[in-house]
């Protein structure tokens, strides 16, 4: 009789088992290729994990209905009470240990206050090598990119943004935020600039950011650099795509500080770009697929070669009308991704009222800026006109979220217009700034601060913010 009863209901109880480890497959393809990494900024992430959780939970349905199927025959327990003994035991074995590991790394991060603001890993360290540029990035022990800060000693400037503050292609001191200070002190200014830039962020991780480093760092000013174009559009397809990097439990964030990450080699970076470009290409939409088979076939060999960022071929594969997003301010994209965006901007203010620091944002030149850059954005696939050069749409958007934000808004964009008909201020096919770029921006900067006496030479003076139109 049990035997019969077994056979009746055995097929239908493993499939009951493993269903979880199912879901987890099924959920892994249906969410499809996770968009190409900056190396070194992400933590993992769902499609890396659910394969290995999957496989786990297959198995261990597995054995739990063998296990079950034996004493029930041996008449020792019936099925499901074995289920349910066995995932009992499991689950309170391994989840009371964790609860309370976790407790105890939270009472000890809360009683040390070791805080980071973790763009990075602490201490992490990649290097780049493609046909452009050659740089190493570390990061410091509160997780991004620049030197250890001491004790406050003079006025204070955090710096947030993206790759074009990060540095992205140049080394640390060629970023504009470092050129910004030295600028700075050779004019008399005991100033400290901060550069919390992270790679591929936006807006919504521009006041994440905020949010963890004003309070640890007190800032006196912090600037806001918004890039032109792209950071609406990535609001626009839903937000940033990678969050901080920090560990968000307690125990695995004291276990992050213990070790050290292995630094990554510009070699291990051109793989992983490589490996991005294969996912990229496996996983194309039949239209992806005929604007990747379009491209300039230099732009195509360098992708596949891993000499290029698989992000700005997945851009422009994905969304070819990226750069013509903020053109149109009358699209509700556009309009839905202004609101949002003052929104961050908002929390940005409120994060810098609490301590008494002024904000300012500004726009940084893209492509915009020169006939030269829109061609060769045209090459690599993306749909944008010659006009766009002479458009104010891009900063006019940017202001318009500043004015609802209530915060002041300044452009450099007919500097950077008048200057590229004489020079090449960005990388050509990767896009960011050259060092020349990045020293302008950091010029035209620190020229605004002077003309405004924002850098008091003795001790910092508290502001507090205003709206302000702009330039």
């Amino acid at each position: 009789m049990p035997d019969k009863v077994l056979l009746k209901h055995g097929h239908r109880n493993l499939l009951i088992l493993l269903a979880p480890g199912i879901l987890a497959l099924v959920l892994t393809i249906l969410a499809g290729p996770p968009k190409p990494r900056n190396p070194g900024i992400s933590s993992l992430r769902w499609q890396s994990v659910a394969p290995v959780v999957a496989l786990i939970l297959l198995g261990g349905g597995a054995l739990l209905h063998r296990k079950a199927v034996s004493d029930f025959v041996a008449g020792q327990r019936d099925y499901w009470k074995t289920v349910l003994f066995i995932t009992t035991a499991i689950t309170i074995g391994v989840a009371v240990p964790l609860v309370a590991a976790e407790w105890a790394a939270g009472r000890y991060l809360s009683a040390t206050s070791q805080q980071t603001v973790p763009i990075f890993p602490p201490y992490a360290k990649v290097s780049f090598r493609t046909s452009e540029y050659t740089y190493t990035a570390e990061a410091n022990s509160m997780g991004f990119r620049d030197q250890e800060p001491g004790p406050k000693s003079g006025f204070r400037i955090l710096t947030l943004g993206d790759s074009f503050t990060y540095g992205w292609g140049v080394e640390l001191t060629n970023s504009w935020p470092k050129v910004l200070e030295r600028l700075c002190r050779e004019h008399g200014h005991r100033a400290e600039v901060l550069n919390l830039g992270c790679p591929g962020a936006s807006v919504d991780v521009y006041a994440e950011v905020a949010e963890r480093g004003i309070p640890l760092l007190k800032p006196d000013l912090v600037l806001v650099s918004v890039l032109q174009g792209d950071d609406l559009k990535q609001l626009d397809k839903g937000g940033t795509m990678e969050r901080l990097a920090g560990p968000r439990w307690a125990l695995t964030t004291l276990l992050a500080r213990t070790m050290r990450p292995r630094p990554s080699t510009a070699g291990q970076v051109r793989d992983e770009w490589r490996r991005g470009a294969q996912m990229i290409q496996s996983r194309l939409a039949p239209e992806e697929r005929l604007r990747l088979d379009q491209l300039d076939p230099a732009i195509k060999a360098m992708f596949r070669a891993g000499d290029l960022s698989p992000h700005l071929l997945w851009d422009t594969l994905k969304h070819p009308d990226h750069m013509e997003f903020t053109l149109d301010p009358s699209r509700p994209e556009m309009q839905m991704a202004s609101a949002t965006m003052a929104r961050c901007l908002q929390r940005i203010r409120q994060a810098a009222d609490r301590h008494s620091a002024r904000v300012m944002v500004f726009s940084v030149p893209w492509a915009y800026v020169s006939a030269h850059a829109v061609a060769f954005k045209r090459r690599l696939g993306f749909r944008i006109e010659d006009s766009a050069t002479r458009s104010d749409a891009p900063d006019e958007a940017i202001r318009a979220t500043c004015r609802t934000a209530g915060i002041e808004f300044h452009c450099f964009t007919e500097r950077f217009r008048q200057e590229s008909k004489d020079r090449n201020l960005f990388f050509e096919f990767d896009g960011h700034f050259n060092a020349a770029g990045y020293a302008l921006y950091g010029e035209e900067v620190c020229n605004l601060l002077l003309d405004q006496n924002l850098l008091p030479t003795d001790a910092p003076t508290p502001r507090t913010n205003a709206p302000h139109s702009g330039k």
